[in-house]
This record gives C-alpha cells, sequence and structure tokens, in this order.
C-alpha cells in the first residue's frame, strides 16, 4: 500500500490571458455586426450535453467574470454575452461545451420562405471567399418542428439566398460540403417569446467557430468509438471535486483511458484543447475560425490569440509533467483497453505517470489509502448484453466499494436511471446527463 500522496510543489498554471484594452482590431469586424454591438461581437451560444448546462455556466462565470455582460442558460447549453477578445481562450478553454457559436443575426420570420431574402441580403462576403465550402445546419424547438416541417427546406431555401448573394456581388458561387465544410453555419428556429410578436418564429444565425466538437481532444486513437464523451468525463470529474485536495483517483473500468486523461488534464490545469493548441503552434489549422475572414483579416486578434496558444502549450507541457506519479490510477479486465489507454496518455506524456493494471474491478483493492475517489464509467447496454446483468454488475461493484474503499467516495454513471434503486448507499450526488442518445445519471457516494 502506498503512502499518502502529496501535492505540495505541484505547479498549477492559470488558463487565463490578460488581453490588451485596445479596441483596435474592431475595425476589421464586418460594419453591420460592428454598429449593433458598439465594440465588438459579444453574443454566443455554447452547446452541450444535456445535464451540464449548470455546470457550464459556473464554469463560464469563473473563467470569464467581469467580462461577461450576460449569460443565460439554455436548453441544451448558455447563451453568453461578452468580447470576442476574452471569449475566444474561453472557448478553447471549456472542459464542458460541446460547440461553440458566434451570432450573426437575428430576425423574426413568418414562414420559411422569409429565409431567402434574409440570407440574400445578408454580407456574408464580410464573413466568407466564395472559394470556401460552407454547410448549413437547422435546428427546429418543438413548435417550428410542427408548424414548419422540414429543417432541411429551410437549410437549401438559406443556401439559395447565400448562392446568390455571392452571384450578385462577386460574380461566381461557393461550394457545399457536407462533410468536409470549411465554414458551418447554424439556423436555429423558436417560437418567438416576446409578448408582442412581430411574428411567430425568431430566426438566430450562427457561424461554428471550431467546426470540429470541442469535445473531440485529440488524444483517443483514430477509427475508436468511446462510449464515453470526453466532456461528460469531465464533468465527472468535476462533479468529484477531485484536484482540490491531496488525493487519488481511481478508475477501475478504464476503457480508452479517458476519465484518468480528463483528471490529468484538470488536475494540471491543462485546458482540453492542449493537443489541438500544440498542433496550431506547429502550423496545422485545427480550427474552422482561423479560415474565416473575420478572424483572418483581424491581425491584432489572430496575434493575441496565436500568443496565447504558445503560452499554453509551452505552460501546459511543464505542468502535466509535474503531475506525481501514484495519484492516477486505472485498470481494466480487457487487456486490449489497457493498451489502448496507454497508447492515449501517451499523446501527452501520461503514459509513465498513470498507473495502469489489468484485473477485474470486483475484486481490485485500493491502490492508497484515503482520501481518495473512484470515478468511473461501469458497462451497460450493448456493452453488457442486458439490462439485468448491468443492474447485477452495478450492485457488485457498490458492495464492493463499500466493502473495501471506506474513507473514499465513489462517482459512478449509470446507463440506466434505475440501476441504484438496489444498491444499499445513499446518494451524495444524482446528476441526469445524456451521453449520446442514452439518458444517464451521475451517482455519487461517499464510502464510509
Amino acid at each position: 500500500m502506498l503512502p499518502p500522496v502529496s501535492l505540495k510543489n505541484f505547479g498549477h498554471y492559470n488558463m487565463r490571458l490578460q488581453w490588451p484594452q485596445d479596441d483596435a482590431f474592431i475595425t476589421c469586424l464586418p460594419r453591420r455586426i460592428f454598429n449593433n454591438t458598439q465594440r465588438s461581437m459579444k453574443q454566443f451560444f455554447l452547446s452541450c450535453p444535456k445535464g451540464l448546462e449548470s455546470l457550464l455556466e459556473e464554469e463560464c462565470r469563473k473563467f470569464l467574470g467581469e467580462s461577461l455582460t450576460g449569460l443565460r442558460a439554455s436548453d441544451g447549453g448558455i447563451k453568453v454575452d461578452t468580447d470576442i477578445k476574452n471569449f475566444l481562450p474561453y472557448l478553447l478553454s471549456t472542459r464542458l461545451a460541446s460547440r461553440g457559436y458566434m451570432q450573426l443575426g437575428q430576425w423574426p420570420i413568418n414562414r420559411l420562405q422569409d429565409l431567402y431574402d434574409l440570407s440574400r441580403n445578408f454580407e456574408f462576403e464580410s464573413w466568407m471567399d466564395w472559394r470556401q465550402t460552407f454547410k448549413i445546419t437547422t435546428l427546429f424547438d418543438l413548435k417550428a418542428k410542427y408548424v414548419l416541417n422540414n429543417s432541411l427546406l429551410a437549410s437549401q431555401i438559406f443556401k439559395d439566398g447565400l448562392v446568390d448573394r455571392f452571384r450578385d456581388v462577386t460574380g461566381n458561387r461557393p461550394t457545399v460540403d457536407v462533410k468536409h465544410s470549411q465554414i458551418s453555419f447554424l439556423l436555429r428556429i423558436e417560437e418567438s417569446r416576446n409578448t408582442s410578436k412581430i411574428a411567430p418564429f425568431m430566426l438566430t444565425f450562427y457561424v461554428d467557430m471550431t467546426g470540429i466538437p470541442l469535445s473531440n481532444r485529440g488524444y483517443r486513437a483514430p477509427g475508436h468509438e468511446a462510449p464515453l464523451r470526453e466532456n461528460i468525463a469531465a464533468a465527472m470529474v468535476m462533479w468529484a471535486n477531485f484536484g482540490e485536495q491531496a488525493e487519488i483517483l481511481v478508475d477501475p473500468f478504464v476503457g480508452t483511458g479517458t476519465i484518468l486523461i480528463e483528471s490529468a488534464m484538470i488536475l494540471a490545469k491543462v485546458p482540453p484543447s492542449f493537443l489541438k493548441l500544440r498542433d496550431w503552434t506547429k502550423g496545422r489549422r485545427p480550427y474552422d475560425m482561423l479560415e474565416h475572414l473575420w478572424f483572418q483579416n483581424n491581425s491584432a486578434l489572430n496575434s493575441q490569440l496565436s500568443d496565447w496558444a504558445n503560452t499554453q502549450v509551452t505552460m501546459g507541457e511543464k505542468s502535466l509533467l509535474k503531475i506525481p506519479s501514484g495519484i492516477l490510477w486505472g485498470s481494466d479486465l480487457d487487456p486490449n483497453a489497457i493498451l489502448l489507454a496507454k497508447k492515449n496518455l501517451a499523446r501527452l506524456g501520461l503514459d509513465r505517470t498513470v498507473r495502469l493494471s489489468e484485473g477485474n474491478a470486483l475484486t481490485m483493492m485500493p491502490p492508497g489509502p484515503p482520501p481518495g475517489v473512484v470515478v468511473t464509467n461501469p458497462p451497460y447496454g450493448e456493452r453488457m448484453g442486458t439490462p439485468e446483468e448491468s443492474a447485477e454488475l452495478f450492485f457488485n461493484l457498490s458492495e464492493h466499494l463499500k466493502n473495501n474503499y471506506k474513507g473514499y467516495r465513489a462517482y459512478l454513471l449509470a446507463g440506466d436511471p434505475k440501476m441504484h434503486k438496489g444498491i444499499h448507499l445513499k446518494t451524495s450526488c444524482k446528476k441526469p446527463v445524456r451521453n449520446g442518445d442514452i439518458e444517464c445519471r451521475v451517482l455519487g457516494y461517499n464510502l464510509f
């Protein structure tokens, strides 16, 4: 049994950057948007898995602080009002958001045909070059889905206006590329909430800032579909309050190593975009916004964000190396899972820091004395066979933890919301969350 781990000399770094206070870069932004915001673009939408909205809101307030001028929880995300120069570092530092969008406009509409005129009159040439490929996605709320019915038709009508706009202005038309677009637009059409409705629906028009999901950190082996999304793994670790005291973290169903890697980045205060930022410093272009005209034409903002990225990579590499060996532990019954987890850990230089072993979660004993926390995603659904087998495994695991991990805390992801009913432990945390298409619960227990 190992002695308690000390974090006394463990270096922590601040992800935030103090940006210059001048607003010279604003002159590069499209005049229509600039006039509406008076300083710079301030309206953004961060999407996240359902169940993470409150935690995402808390993270946003903590990071942006006084630079926030507005923050509203929404279904499946949060709406943020802030200055773009403060928002961009947060966008690349959030552990919880799935995607980040910048609002380009908002208009009342009566019917889908209104989309053509709105698109035809929008200054797309300020945002993209006609040579760039694009795609448009439309999302309806329940009322819009019932009345307007066809989201694909909405995207098609808006696309026709965009193409005709470029023909009018440049004499050329851009090309749609659904799979590998350089610029992705989002239309959200919702029932108008204003009591003095001008029209029954409100269209909010966004551009996707990153293209790839923010939850795609880049440490998983290409082509492997892991059952746990990275931002949900991060949320579990954050709900467990790991890193706030010197303690061990154990994942007895390590799988691809997602929970351990997210824990390491939280412990080291390294942004989850670390590998993408490192790619950027090496000349690659991992995010769509780096190709957007508004960003490319804004040399001050471009330079400031590039400096921030370089700082995060330099400090992050040092901080990850300072994680003491013996804090993070993982095991799995499948030897192939251990090999895959080691490869993923190696992408961040953590393969020698994190302790992995092959073994049965129902017999593995704690790697060290308390305090400690177990954070894990037990198999369920197709990985387990039947709901009865999942429930039996969950029960046996809880009994094992109760009897052998006294003084620890446990945070388990239950694929069936009713799975915990037969467990003889009182929950200290019960968080509903949606992992892909599966309604789950994150259940926390204090093991006395």
